[in-house]
């Protein structure tokens, strides 16, 4: 007898989802973007909000903190990440520092790397991201070609459907704007992001599927821009980018309180009602109502807003 089965036998299940419409659970997603994009900025954001259990920038729900693995290879840990992933208010104890590998020289895809990740993983039980970042700099074989990025992403689509977790491999595109790795880089991934620099509107970027085989590609996706500078500089997620998905329009008390969460700084009854088209007295009175409630904060400046998580990261 072989091992195949007939579909009748096959459990229907729906995918799970870390971030609704952008990171699969149990699967690799590739995250492509030219050279300079600050691939390492915005996949330290994700794991920050994994690490302390935060909504996503667009609305969609968190899940509850949870571990992740962070394989960054062209950032020094002690002087470039822990510098991002504090600015991006994450739970360090939360994250686990994968860069060296298991002899330290750095974390390679190579079978025995993959090994040793799946035990790291199996050390801390319930991680929901891990991330690898670059596919340049972690790459035993030619990236040009199908064969040797089958080999390298193979592991990474093990490692993803054995924890559950979700892989995140980051990867350069070219000066023409096609992936370093050819069109081997589109084709074998299942899940594939993008960043996008915006040709009007200098510093915004916006973050998309380029394309899936278990979502819709035809989104447009979320923008954002980057604040500060070096190694503490953060992702600012547009307030009027967010996607919605179907059924009712976001109640007002909603709208606010993911403008809140998305903004660097507190913000005043003002700002908010010409931000969310919400009228001023009605802001007024919904603030009061959230401010019973415990779901919104006086900001540090007189008469502006926050939430208490922002207190809690600026305390």
């Amino acid at each position: 007898m072989t091992s195949a089965t007939t579909f009748a036998e096959v459990e229907e299940v729906d995918q799970p989802w870390l971030w609704p419409g952008y990171v699969p659970e149990g699967l690799l997603t590739v995250l492509i973007a030219p050279p300079g994009a600050s691939k390492t900025t915005l996949v330290s954001e994700i794991a920050a909000r994994v690490s302390r259990g935060d909504a996503w920038p667009d609305g969609a729900g968190g899940i509850s903190a949870a571990p992740v693995i962070m394989a960054a290879l062209e950032d020094a840990s002690e002087s470039s990440m822990i510098h991002k992933l504090k600015a991006a208010h994450a739970d360090l104890a939360n994250v686990v520092d994968a860069s060296g590998g298991p002899d330290g020289d750095g974390l390679e895809l190579t079978l025995d790397h993959m090994a040793w990740l799946h035990e790291v993983a199996a050390e801390h039980p319930g991680v929901a991201l891990i991330v690898v970042d670059t596919l340049s700099a972690s790459a035993t074989r030619p990236i040009t070609t199908h064969a040797g990025l089958k080999a390298m992403l193979k592991p990474l689509n093990s490692l993803a459907k054995a924890t559950g977790a979700a892989v995140i491999l980051t990867a350069h595109t070219r000066k023409d704007g096609q992936p370093a790795g050819g069109q081997a880089l589109i084709s074998i991934p299942r899940h594939l992001l993008q960043i996008e620099r915006s040709k009007e509107t200098p510093g915004e970027r916006t973050l998309s599927v380029l394309k899936s085989n278990v979502t819709a590609d035809d989104g447009e996706g979320i923008r954002y821009t980057l604040a500060g500078g070096g190694p503490a500089t953060t992702v600012e997620w547009a307030w009027d980018a967010v996607r919605h998905g179907p059924g009712p329009d976001a109640t007002g008390q909603a709208r606010i309180l993911l403008l809140l969460r998305n903004s660097p700084g507190s913000i005043s009854a003002q700002l908010i009602s010409a931000k969310t088209g919400i009228k001023y007295t009605v802001v007024r009175v919904l603030l009061s109502r959230m401010k019973r409630r415990g779901e919104v904060v006086p900001g540090e400046a007189r008469g502006s807003w926050t939430v208490p998580e922002a207190r809690e990261h600026v305390a």
